[in-house]
């Protein structure tokens, strides 16, 4: 009797689990039309390239994206080869490549007071973390958002120039 309640658990498991793969993966219509405020991370930021089953990036075994935005943030820049990208399930990647400690912050709008989509936050020098949203058509900001008080002189990252233009198209 206790096995079949336990080989019964494993079967409910595995199915909720793999409601939830499909679930995450797939889109309809519905979601296509929706205002660009529904945007939402589909995982908390891992770092890049860290070992997992089958290898390769941790978020891209995870689910298929329909791009992949990679970008370098440095003292005092914000940079990537991918301006733009279509509506879908996007992947970020982005590589600390300057001294200081910095954030990935995806901010909905072309102001630094738009809304935060996403956030990866605490990106030592040298390391790289990564994170995917569900994205609609817009305007958007690549930035770090980080302010700090530096030899008694305030730091404000996006104001020496971390931030660059995204479009979702």
């Amino acid at each position: 009797m206790r096995r079949t309640s336990l080989g019964r658990a494993r079967v409910v498991l595995s199915g909720v689990a793999l409601l939830a793969a499909l679930l995450l993966a797939c889109s309809d219509d519905a979601n296509d039309a929706a205002p660009l405020s529904t945007a939402v991370a589909v995982a908390d930021p891992m770092p890049v390239g860290d070992p997992v089953a089958g290898g390769g990036h941790p978020l891209g075994t995870l689910t298929r994206f329909d791009a992949t935005v990679e970008m370098d943030l440095g003292e005092w820049f914000v940079s990537t080869e991918t301006p733009s990208v279509s509506a879908g399930l996007i992947r970020f990647v982005a590589r600390n490549v300057g001294g200081e400690v910095h954030e990935f912050a995806l901010v909905e709008g072309t102001s630094k007071d738009g809304r935060e989509v996403i956030e990866i936050e605490g990106i030592s020098a040298g390391d790289g973390r990564e994170i995917g949203a569900r994205l609609q058509a817009g305007r958007y900001l690549l930035a770090c958002l980080i302010v700090e008080v530096e030899d008694g002189a305030v730091e404000d990252h996006f104001a020496l120039g971390m931030w660059t233009e995204f479009t979702v198209e």
